[in-house]
């Protein structure tokens, strides 16, 4: 008894094809996976190096963002930038304690540059403020 199955050909191209589509999009997330996953090592290095606003283009801040704009809900990097705003709130306090005012407004500006509403920068403000008037 012969089978004839002639026009099971399309069907089998279809399925590859459809299986060859669905896989592109695994592809996409895993390209993805990478490149966001370099970004935060990158962001990392600069961060240890202290390269937290600058240079352009190298620096923890631009790598973070990087990471937002690819995927907005990341974690790490959205803490990362907080650990950005809290590095500068700590240099602007210091340089204030040591009243250098200058390198303490300098280090608050940045910090509410990335984040103007942090809960720590009004009180720093206000130490610069209240410790220049005297």
């Amino acid at each position: 008894m012969a089978v004839n199955l002639a026009g099971c050909q399309p069907l089998v191209e279809f399925a590859d094809a459809q299986q060859a589509d669905n896989s592109q999009p695994e592809k996409e997330q895993s390209h993805l996976q990478t490149q966001i996953a370099w970004l935060l090592l990158e962001a990392e290095d600069a961060f240890k190096e202290r390269r937290l606003t600058t240079p352009e283009g190298d620096n923890a801040l631009s790598y973070y963002r990087e990471v937002i704009r690819l995927q907005p809900d990341n974690v790490e990097a959205n803490q990362g930038i907080e650990q950005i705003v809290e590095q500068y709130a700590i240099w602007a306090h210091r340089a204030a304690t040591q009243q250098r005012w200058g390198k303490a407004k300098e280090y608050l500006e940045k910090a509410q540059q990335i984040k103007p509403d942090h809960p720590n920068l009004q009180e720093i403000a206000d130490l610069i403020k209240q410790g220049q008037s005297k």
